[in-house]
């Protein structure tokens, strides 16, 4: 029976654990991690492979891994050389550089995402203007209906019951009657 404990390995990919078959942080599984290395290192520009070996070999010397950075930048190759911290980190325990690098890719590639993403386009509103219009002319006709009522309300009349003239029907005179 096999022990979980000795079968942990770190991945190439996340530098999670791996017990059993495959990765618990990324999914990786143990049988495609080879071709996954080979995609990896294929992923890398010649420039960027140049620098990191540079890197290597002078690890303490900040202006090769400034160097590098530069180089990762133009490349945009910030998960490859993040990878290349993180297995850096594994192998030179106790050294605080390659997770200093590491957020400083981070930082690097969310400024390129940042900058490059583009607005949101602004919410079009195709009827509001002629919504507009309907509103105002509804506002006028009511106003027109209430001071049609409060100055009809307010005219002269003659009191009820006394036959007073009419203002709709003129008062027509009188016919002779029929033969």
């Amino acid at each position: 029976m096999s022990d979980p404990v000795r079968d942990a390995e770190s991945c190439r990919k996340c530098g999670g654990e791996i017990r059993g078959e495959a990765c618990g942080r990324c999914g990786l599984r143990k049988g495609a991690m080879a071709s996954w290395v080979a995609r990896n290192d294929e992923e890398a520009s010649p420039s960027a492979v140049a620098g990191w070996a540079k890197v290597q070999q002078h690890w303490t010397d900040d202006a090769a891994h400034e160097a590098f950075m530069a180089v990762i930048a133009s490349d945009r190759a910030f998960a490859w050389a993040s990878r290349q911290y993180r297995a850096a980190a594994g192998e030179r325990e106790g050294d605080p550089r390659p997770a200093a690098m590491q957020a400083r890719l981070t930082k690097m590639a969310e400024a390129v995402v940042f900058s490059s993403a583009s607005r949101k386009p602004p919410e079009r509103r195709p009827y509001r203007a002629a919504l507009l219009v309907l509103l105002i002319g509804a506002l006028l006709l009511g106003a027109g209906a209430i001071y049609a009522k409060m100055s009809s309300a307010t005219a002269p009349r003659a009191p009820r019951g006394t036959g007073g003239p009419s203002l709709l029907v003129p008062e027509a005179e009188p016919r002779p009657p029929r033969r």
